[in-house]
Parts: structure tokens; sequence; C-alpha cells
């Protein structure tokens, strides 16, 4: 039976580090079934989910230690379950943009968790004086797709966002994991 694990790695980004950690991953016979990266700052973030057998996975969590503090890495691990998707009868993607000011992240998160909706990946950057943001949101089921369109015009203004909603189809799902 796969075990899972995620594992979380934060260090200075140089050459080299993202394969490192992939390479001991491949060499504790684990598979990588998903994962991120990104440069925040001048340091790279990496989150990966993990499968394999049980000695495997030990095996990785008995490394990754040693590993970590000889490349100067603040890491992570959790065992987890395989994820089970829900059935949802939309997925969006709302793309904003605003001028850049703390809080306005907030604001949608708050306004999204009072409409108690399902966010399932967010990304924000700034660019300029400008905050771009991404966060693909799932409806449920007997959702009204229609009215919550409608709910975000008042956020818009609140907030001074430029929103755009699209609808998320299998491929444009696995194009924004990229």
């Amino acid at each position: 039976m796969s075990q899972f694990l995620v594992v979380t790695a934060v260090g200075e980004d140089r050459p080299g580090i993202v394969n490192e950690l992939v390479k001991m991953a491949s060499q504790c016979n684990c598979n990588i079934v998903d994962s991120r990266m990104a440069i925040l700052g001048n340091e790279f973030t990496l989150i990966m989910l993990i499968s394999g057998d049980w000695n495997a996975v030990a095996r990785l969590e008995s490394q990754l230690p040693v590993m970590a503090r000889d490349h100067n890495l603040l890491t992570m691990m959790k065992r987890t379950g395989q994820h089970q998707a829900a059935s949802y009868a939309h997925r969006l993607e709302l793309a904003a943009v605003t001028p850049d000011r703390p809080g306005v992240i907030s604001q949608v998160t708050q306004f999204l968790a009072e409409k108690q909706l399902d966010i399932s990946a967010l990304s924000a950057s700034t660019e300029g004086e400008q905050l771009h943001m991404a966060v693909r949101i799932n409806l449920p089921d007997g959702a009204d797709l229609g009215e919550f369109e409608a709910s975000l015009a008042p956020l818009a203004q609140a907030a001074s966002l430029d929103i755009q909603l699209s609808h998320l189809t299998p491929l444009t799902e696995i194009r924004h994991k990229e």
C-alpha cells in the first residue's frame, strides 16, 4: 500500500538545489506525485507530495534531515493520505489586479470564506505598484453561479479590484499547475 508524505523545503536559491531534493526522492525509490516550486525573495521554496511503499518513505524521512543540514535547508515533512478529489459544480479562476497595499488578499479570501467556498490554489505577485493574484475556487453542487458572479461587483468596488472570472477545464487546470 502506498504511503504519502508532504515535503517542504526552503533555502537560498542556487543552481542544482532542486535536483538534489528530487534525486534524493528517486534514490529512496519514492515517486513525486505533485510539486510546486517558487523563488520568494532570495529563497527557493519547494513543496512535493511524495509516494512510495512504507520502507521508501521511511528512508526519505530519515535521509532528508541530513541532506537539509548539509545544504543549509529548512525542511518539514508530514505524512498524509492520498487526495480524494471532491465533486464540484464549477471550478473557477478569479484573476484580479489592484494597486498593491496591505490587506487586499485578506479581503478576497475573507469574501470567499464567508461564502463557504473552497480555495484550491492562490498565487500573488507584485509587479511595480500592481498586485496580480489568481485564486482557484471550487463551487459546490447547488451553488448559483450567476449569484456568485453578481456578488463579485461589490467586492471589486470595495477592494478596488479589476476582476476576471474564468471557468477551468481539466486542461486549463493542468496548465495552471505549471
